[in-house]
């Protein structure tokens, strides 16, 4: 039973790498212990004994675009099932996503005062103040459901003595949108020439920082859970803005999206929007309401709406000279916040 679970254990870490390699994550194995600061608090029900160390998969180290002078550690938990989630009505599944909250959190507390981040942190200059965040990922190899979100069924959790900043939860929908996301570019523009960046929006937060990024190979933190995705594409004659969209096409989102386009957009040439599900026939009007109510706005004419889960019917989309991937607003501006969530 012990070798089985360790069988699962590793291949959770196998996946977690290869999609933190695709979103430029170059993440680091924790190959040495990590001593535990807090034996007795830290000690597992389970356990005879106090608690000596902590073991988690990876971690990855980087100078936040958003904040100037913040440097992020963020530590890596795995965690995976070939079976289904608990069933999202029953105790277990939050039982389970609190253990593992629990045990992250743990290890962010010790991690704090470790001489690990010390070294770690030695490799970087102009560090004002650092921050250490947490991302767990809870992954499920079942066909039927892997696909499908726990978030909605999740309760909150917040663990009162103990000291961490944030974790950020990847189930398996989540994962599955980052891989989609990589295939919607690598068929669609790569395969075609371009070269993609991962693209930042000005949230304010550093507006005096002459070294400001606004896109680089790698997706940071802060982005790594929006439900829009955003990545620039370039050649030598023009650059592209793609946005993929987690959700289904809706009227409501178009308009949302193209005011985050309007805002945040300029001097490209073409805007491509992905959905999952968009369809000329079903929702051509659609784009034509929305672009009407942008007639003031000099991307309207740039922008064309594309599905990513292709069937017959996606070769009437707006412009078919796009190759296919494989499967695998009532308010105009949003806030850097609105678009994280």
């Amino acid at each position: 039973m012990g070798e089985t679970s360790k069988s699962f254990g590793e291949l959770g870490e196998e996946i977690v790498d290869k999609l933190l390699d695709l979103v430029g994550w170059k993440s680091t194995p924790i190959n040495e212990t990590l001593p535990c600061i807090y034996p007795k608090k830290h000690k597992r029900q389970s356990a005879k004994g106090d608690r000596t160390t902590h073991g988690e998969d990876s971690f990855y180290i980087y100078k936040s675009p958003f904040f100037t002078g913040q440097l992020n550690h963020i530590l890596i938990s795995s965690k995976y099932t070939d079976k289904a989630y608990p069933d999202e009505n029953s105790a277990t599944l939050n039982t389970d996503f609190s253990k593992h909250f629990k045990d992250l959190a743990e290890t962010m507390e010790c991690y704090s005062r470790s001489t690990l981040k010390n070294e770690n942190s030695q490799f970087f200059s102009g560090i004002d103040y650092e921050r250490i965040y947490g991302v767990l990922f809870w992954t499920s190899g079942d066909e039927n459901t892997f696909q499908k979100s726990i978030f909605p069924k999740l309760n909150s959790t917040y663990i009162q003595d103990l000291k961490y900043s944030a974790i950020y939860l990847i189930d398996s929908a989540r994962s599955a949108f980052l891989y989609k996301t990589v295939q919607i570019i690598e068929n669609n523009y790569v395969s075609k020439g371009y070269k993609p960046s991962f693209y930042y929006i000005d949230t304010g937060n550093n507006p005096s920082d002459k070294n400001k990024k606004y896109k680089d190979n790698f997706l940071p933190l802060e982005l790594l859970l929006s439900d829009i995705q955003l990545l620039l594409l370039e050649n030598e004659s023009e650059k592209i803005l793609a946005m993929i969209v987690k959700d289904n096409f809706s009227i409501e989102s178009l308009n949302r999206i193209f005011g985050l386009a309007h805002n945040i957009t300029k001097g490209l040439a073409k805007i491509n929007i992905h959905f999952p599900d968009y369809s000329t026939n079903k929702h051509g009007n659609d784009v034509k309401r929305v672009k009407r109510g942008f007639q003031n706005s000099n991307i309207v004419d740039s922008i064309n709406v594309f599905s990513y889960n292709d069937n017959i019917l996606s070769l009437a989309n707006d412009d078919t000279s796009l190759s296919l991937p494989l499967t695998i607003a009532d308010e105009i501006e949003l806030t850097h916040e609105q678009i994280l969530l």
